[in-house]
């Protein structure tokens, strides 16, 4: 099954929300890139019911890696600066984002309970 909305597994199948990218993402140096990523994860509450906690700030992390590693961005770039990556890099970073972004509603509150749920 997949993760229901009250957090258990179910049949009702939820699917990643439709993420719009419409400009490159915006170049600010005072965080890494993989720090950007998270960070234009929706804030608590905004995509999320009401009666579930928003997902472990690890578990966004290791999503973020995940996605970044499948498009080709490796752990030297997401420890860098936007500005040092290339614009094709940088288009991927925007990628990312969307990814981290569409799946967030999905993802469960702690690491553990998405292991439990076979999400690794």
């Amino acid at each position: 099954g997949v993760p229901s909305s009250d957090g258990g597994v179910g049949t009702e199948q939820h699917m990643p929300a439709p993420i719009i990218i419409d400009r490159k993402p915006s170049v600010d140096d005072s965080a890494t890139v993989l720090d950007h990523i998270i960070s234009s994860v929706p804030e608590k509450g905004s995509r999320h019911s009401d009666h579930r906690d928003p997902p472990d700030p690890i578990l966004i992390e290791s999503m973020a890696n995940d996605f970044a590693a499948i498009l080709g961005l490796t752990q030297e770039q997401l420890k860098s600066t936007p500005s040092s990556l290339s614009p094709s890099e940088q288009f991927l970073c925007g990628i990312v984002c969307g990814c981290v972004s569409s799946v967030h509603p999905l993802l469960p509150s702690t690491l553990t309970d998405a292991l439990q749920h076979g999400i690794r």
